[in-house]
């Protein structure tokens, strides 16, 4: 498995060898000073029994020493002044001194500090205090020793049962640490195997964000990872599906664009052979051909990358510019096309052409959900802050809902129309952001839906 074999095992034995060495550490630490704790404590109670026996205060005697002896559980032992043992009792009676012990105390008769005598068996402390000469001239030093094996069982003792201790600690901290491993593997590895999905093309793969802390955060940008890598293959598809289309388009105004240059240079001629009764007939079929170059020409620079090429110019002339070209068409429709424009409107930069694509885009939209006839606005305005013109569509359809106002001019397209392709907002959109403007959608005062295009005044820098 992932976790256990992975990043588990990272994490356990690192951890593992860290806590065995320092409980071992600690154990170690424990004894030892229980160990001088004790020592030391033995020492104190020699040192003080010395220091008050030979202070001269108390009589020598056989029977006060073996009582000392018992009390202390420890060997008297008195040197004469020429360092030999002159008596040597214990709380059993008289004891015997090793020879080797005769080498090794003088240390402490000289320093007069503590010293450890070590046997084959066993292990002593020896504490030495010279002994007033008005008190008893026949003793000049007095040694009391006492046995350290009771001392060191217990610490040993006491370390057995430390180190049980610490092991079943060891233990219990193991298991504690296991699962804290774990709180952080198991997480990580359906991070990995939601990974492995995706990667196989699964995004419909999900993690639970319930998580707190760091791995919440994680789970939170993993799924809106794969939201974004489902977003952005979604928009590939429908690039790549739009790029097509727009080649073919392109194909297709080309080889229409020719034809039409020649029916309307027909018209035009049949015009002038039939004469004034024919002429009103002829330039309406005129117009229609211009609005279909219109056209024609809007799907030849669709694909077209290029900046629009901006110069001053009066927006109300754009805007009669095409309500000429789509009056008659929208009134055989049965849809009453008005106008209110603003005299005196202050210049815009923009590309002429360009926008008459925006109007004519926003006419067709118009057009096409009033099936059974209604009424199309343009409106031309000043605005009243930041120096901009304001152009508005509305019309008297269906409108648009709130909730899919925000999506209108942004990719992926998408249409309400039974052969739409969703490009002609689309393209309404980037061709006013090209121009500097911005886009708002609201309800219009006839019941459908209202455009405003805001566009900078003033000429071209």
């Amino acid at each position: 498995m992932f976790g256990r074999k992975g990043i588990h095992r990272r994490l356990l034995v690192p951890y593992l060898l860290t806590l065995i060495a320092a409980i071992f550490a600690a154990w170690w630490i424990a004894t030892t000073i229980l160990t001088r704790s004790l020592e030391q404590r033995l020492d104190n109670r020699l040192q003080h029994a010395a220091t008050v026996i030979a202070s001269g205060d108390l009589p020598l005697t056989d029977e006060l020493l073996v009582r000392v002896g018992r009390l202390l559980d420890a060997s008297v032992i008195l040197l004469t002044p020429d360092g030999q043992v002159g008596k040597s009792l214990s709380a059993d009676g008289p004891r015997a001194v090793p020879a080797d012990w005769r080498r090794d105390w003088q240390d402490a008769v000289v320093s007069g500090a503590p010293l450890t005598l070590e046997s084959a068996t066993q292990a002593f402390m020896v504490v030495a205090r010279p002994i007033e000469v008005s008190h008893d001239p026949r003793y000049a030093t007095l040694l009391l020793v006492s046995s350290l094996g009771d001392i060191r069982q217990a610490a040993r003792q006491a370390a057995l049962w430390l180190g049980v201790a610490a092991v079943l600690g060891a233990l219990v901290i193991a298991w504690v640490g296991h699962r804290i491993a774990l709180t952080i593997t198991e997480p990580i590895k359906r991070l990995a195997q939601a990974a492995d999905q995706v990667a196989a093309g699964n995004r419909d793969v999900h993690i639970d964000t319930s998580d707190s802390g760091e791995m919440g955060t994680l789970n939170h940008a993993f799924n809106a990872m794969v939201q974004s890598l489902e977003d952005y293959e979604t928009q590939a598809s429908v690039q790549s599906r739009y790029a097509a289309l727009g080649e073919m388009a392109a194909r297709v105004a080309h080889e229409v664009r020719n034809p039409l240059t020649a029916i309307k240079m027909q018209i035009q001629l049949l015009a002038e052979v039939q004469g004034p009764e024919s002429a009103d007939t002829c330039n309406r079929l005129v117009d229609e051909v211009r609005r279909l170059e219109l056209i024609v020409n809007a799907l030849l620079q669709q694909g077209q990358s290029s900046a629009p090429q901006l110069a001053p110019a009066d927006l109300n002339l754009i805007v009669d510019d095409v309500v000429q070209l789509f009056r008659p068409h929208l009134e055989h429709q049965g849809i009453t096309l008005e106008t209110a424009q603003r005299e005196q409107l202050p210049l815009v930069s923009v590309d002429a052409d360009r926008m008459k694509q925006v109007i004519v885009n926003l006419l067709v939209n118009a057009r096409d959900v009033l099936r059974d006839g209604g009424t199309i606005r343009i409106e031309t305005a000043a605005a009243a802050q930041d120096g901009e013109v304001v152009l508005s569509v509305s019309d008297s359809g269906p409108g648009i809902p709130a909730d899919r106002r925000d999506t209108l001019f942004r990719a992926p397209p998408a249409s309400t129309k039974p052969q739409g392709l969703g490009l002609g907002l689309r393209l309404v959109g980037e061709l006013v952001q090209a121009h500097g403007g911005r886009l708002a959608v609201a309800e219009s005062d006839l019941g459908g839906a209202l455009f405003r295009i805001f566009l900078p005044a003033g000429p071209a820098q």
